[in-house]
């Protein structure tokens, strides 16, 4: 894992929130500061694919990434459009 990458998942788990991948290319460039957009989008990518954060998709607006690879459930706040973790039980758990 480069330097680079580790900077950027730092980024994702160590802030509260689902970031864009423009909000977190302004985050790693506090500690980079000559990191490219296009070094994050390829690193965020190669984090999805190898499973170690989620990629969250939304209907008109960028896609957001969670530090939390557990299935669960996303809120968002219709006010500020902040997204929420939400565990909710499964159907399997409500019947035990």
């Amino acid at each position: 894992m480069t330097k680079q990458r580790e900077c950027i998942l730092r980024v994702v788990r160590e802030n509260e929130g689902h970031y864009t991948a423009e909000e977190i290319f302004e985050l790693a460039k506090k500690e980079y500061p000559g990191i490219a957009v296009a070094t994050v989008y390829n690193n965020l990518n190669a984090l999805v694919e190898a499973r170690i954060i989620k990629r969250i998709s939304r209907v008109g607006k960028p896609d957001v990434y969670d530090k939390s690879i557990r299935p669960h459930e996303h809120m968002i706040c219709t006010v500020c459009a902040r997204i929420f973790d939400l565990d909710l039980p499964t159907v399997r758990e409500e019947r035990n």
